[in-house]
């Protein structure tokens, strides 16, 4: 793990030393910490792919402008389902299941899925059958949600 006060007392003993953080920023207010103490930038991993408005927020922080709030669980869900699709004409049936496992991973979690049903769209191998299972459950989700 990335140690930040060493880094934040390096930037103080060189200035002129151009450093980023990397490595557990979730956040703008994280992201808006580490730039206001003196660092020269973010870097922005795994969390822009559970919150991929995130970058975008830290950029209108950096030009002053308001940053987007949290898109609703809809809003997720519509923008999950475009990608897995995308991820499956792209990449084709058998690559494009693989790839879209990771993403429906990190924004289901946001549901609280059970283990049947994690599992269940997880073993899909056919783009169909990983997009119904996934359409099912999301708005099984949101319907709950909303109760």
């Amino acid at each position: 793990p990335l140690d930040y006060p060493l880094v934040q007392q390096m930037k103080g003993l060189f200035p002129a030393l151009h450093l980023s953080v990397n490595g557990g920023i979730t956040s703008l207010d994280q992201a808006a910490s580490f730039l206001e103490a003196g660092m020269d930038g973010v870097m922005i991993g795994r969390a822009a792919q559970v919150r991929p408005w995130l970058p975008g927020n830290i950029a209108k922080y950096l030009s002053n402008a308001t940053p987007i709030t949290e898109p609703n669980n809809n809003f997720r869900s519509e923008i999950l389902l475009r990608l897995v699709r995308s991820l499956h004409e792209f990449y084709g049936p058998v690559a494009g299941t693989r790839m879209a496992r990771k993403h429906i991973v990190s924004q289901i979690e946001i549901f609280q899925p059970d283990r049947s049903s994690r599992q269940g769209i997880l073993k899909s191998t056919e783009p169909h059958a990983q997009l119904e299972l996934l359409e099912q459950f999301l708005n099984t989700a949101e319907n709950q949600i909303a109760a």
